[in-house]
């Protein structure tokens, strides 16, 4: 029995608990803010823009995780006064949940300092939160072409492209990231989630996932997608297990984890099923 036509009756439930859409918190805000894992990320100083984020499945609240902590004042960056103080009007907006506000801000930001690396980024972080994909790649494009060097743009452009299932771009752009900054887990968890959305079972994506569970707990979810695709139950339902006991464990994903956990061990229990075919 081939592994795949083994896995094929509990493969669709995984990806749709774990492979779906990317969204990110909206009570947030960058600095001094509980850091989330892996989605669009908000940022309040450059060079190192590092925000809010979170990668996961449709509809589910964020799992928070430890603060990141801001190296540089927006006041430091020589911007013009009327540009800095659109852009924290748009932190307020962002505080209170109101994306689109965010966004009129930030435009604004934008219009007097062309040139706002951060307030492009952020600007691309709140379309992705308005589920306007297409606009949120152009604002991570114009940061990059504005400053290169920057890690969480190209992160950023990688769960843009994501979204839009234009997954092949994304594993470039999140590579970027992860060359720019190796050590940051939640490169490595982006990368690892793409990856894994791609529907393989690498084993470059099972270590990324792997080493990202530490800061990101939902990183066991597509790691025992990962593991199922080529065959490995036991190691994949032993990550699911983990995942319910852990007090870290979202309450809003519970009952879809335990029925994915069910599905799989009912499905061993009574063997494969020999007329079952792969997923297509």
């Amino acid at each position: 029995m081939r592994p795949e036509r083994k896995f094929a009756a509990h493969f669709t439930i995984g990806l749709t608990l774990c492979g779906t859409i990317l969204f990110c918190n909206s009570s947030m805000h960058a600095q001094g803010a509980s850091r989330l894992p892996g989605c669009a990320r908000y940022g309040n100083s450059l060079p190192a823009l590092d925000p809010l984020a979170t990668i996961q499945a449709e509809s589910i609240p964020p799992t928070h995780v430890k603060p990141q902590a801001e190296t540089i004042s927006i006041h430091e960056l020589l911007l013009p006064a009327g540009a800095v103080k659109e852009f924290q009007r748009s932190e307020k907006a962002v505080r209170s949940g109101d994306f689109r506000t965010a966004a009129e801000h930030l435009r604004k930001a934008i219009e007097i300092a062309p040139a706002f690396v951060q307030a492009h980024n952020n600007l691309g972080a709140s379309y992705i939160q308005l589920n306007e994909y297409e606009s949120a790649v152009s604002e991570f494009e114009t940061a990059i072409a504005l400053d290169t060097k920057i890690e969480e743009p190209y992160r950023n452009l990688g769960l843009g492209l994501f979204l839009l299932r234009r997954y092949p771009e994304a594993e470039a752009a999140a590579r970027r990231a992860m060359k720019l900054d190796p050590q940051r887990s939640a490169a490595r968890y982006t990368l690892g989630r793409i990856l894994a959305a791609e529907g393989g079972g690498s084993a470059e994506a099972e270590q990324l996932l792997r080493q990202s569970v530490g800061d990101y707990p939902d990183a066991r979810l597509p790691l025992a997608q990962v593991l199922l695709n080529h065959g490995a139950t036991d190691p994949a339902v032993a990550e699911l297990r983990a995942y319910l006991k852990s007090g870290s464990a979202d309450p809003a994903k519970r009952q879809a984890v335990q029925s994915w956990l069910t599905q799989i061990t009912h499905t061993e229990a009574k063997g494969p099923d020999r007329n079952t075919k792969p997923s297509t």
